[in-house]
């Protein structure tokens, strides 16, 4: 017969068995291309949308060889994940063909990664047309025809997005390339009237001063600048549409769960844009150019340069 304390001990040892172990935490190693502030918004976005993850930042300032020995060593340690940071930390963690790779602040990550890489997703930084050419609308009902400065080898995608909106908002689209800043001044003769500008980021096309010769002699015609990017803005586009940093970073971090969570390839997660864009517009522009920013505008700017 079982004594009242034989019977204790069983259920205690039952409730022993029951005893769930905690999760390990999941360890994430984060690698930034460049000191750089918008790259640490981002990444302590990422931090505070996963605090039940151990993450290890490591700065390759600018250099992928030096980091290369960082990344073997890394990688010995068995991180659940590898994030990269900016462009060159795209093309180190591209040697990684095993761990989850998610990237972020960077444009034209295909560019950085084989073809059919099925461990590597992220976040592009891409120009969205659709978006950016619905503000243009907002904002000047009556455009016809809108230029394009670009670069044949890296804007084939922009272009072809392009190009359907702008039948869907009966606009012509009139593309003149650019493949370095001495293009620039016969790209923009070639292009002949429009009615507004939509500038692509060309690294070897659009520095500072091709830039600045670009917004000077729109504002010569009374032609609206518009680009995806503040940088444009501050050198004088009239309008810019981009994301916070902090949200790119959350729109990261979700990512990056999804791919930890899933059994399938990070692949199997598109890689995405940034979800949440802001409008930015530039009154001392619209004032050169004797151009009336709409009320709307105006009020869902989310920066105003005066």
């Amino acid at each position: 017969m079982m004594t009242r304390s034989s019977w204790l001990v069983l259920v205690a040892c039952a409730l022993v068995g029951l005893v769930v172990e905690p999760a390990r935490a999941q360890k994430i190693a984060v690698f930034k291309s460049h000191e750089r502030a918008p790259y640490d918004q981002a990444i302590e976005a990422i931090r505070d949308a996963m605090p039940d993850a151990e993450f290890e930042v490591l700065s390759m300032e600018g250099d992928v060889d030096k980091a290369r020995d960082t990344y073997l060593s890394v990688r010995q340690e068995s991180p659940d994940a590898l994030v990269a940071v900016g462009t060159l930390a795209l093309r180190l963690l591209a040697e990684e063909t095993e761990l989850p790779v998610v990237y972020t602040m960077l444009s034209k990550a295909e560019r950085h990664h084989p073809p059919g890489q099925d461990n590597i997703t992220g976040v592009n930084l891409d120009s969205d047309p659709r978006r950016e050419f619905e503000l243009l609308d907002q904002a000047m009902p009556d455009v016809q025809r809108i230029g394009v400065l670009h670069d044949p080898r890296i804007h084939e995608a922009e272009l072809d997005a392009a190009r359907d909106v702008a039948d869907d908002l009966g606009w012509e689209l009139v593309p003149v390339e650019a493949l370095s800043s001495k293009d620039v001044p016969k790209a923009l003769r070639e292009m002949g009237q429009v009615d507004a500008l939509w500038l692509l980021p060309i690294p070897k096309a659009l520095n500072a001063r091709s830039l600045e010769y670009v917004i000077v002699e729109m504002t010569k015609k009374r032609i609206p600048v518009l680009g995806d990017s503040e940088q444009f803005l501050s050198r004088g586009a009239l309008f810019s549409l981009d994301p916070e940093w902090a949200d790119v970073g959350r729109q990261t971090a979700d990512l990056l769960e999804r791919v930890l969570d899933s059994s399938q390839p990070p692949s199997f997660q598109p890689a995405e844009r940034p979800a949440n864009l802001g409008v930015s517009v530039n009154l001392r522009a619209a004032k050169l150019l004797k151009f009336d920013v709409p009320e709307s505008i105006r009020t869902e700017a989310r920066r105003v340069i005066e």
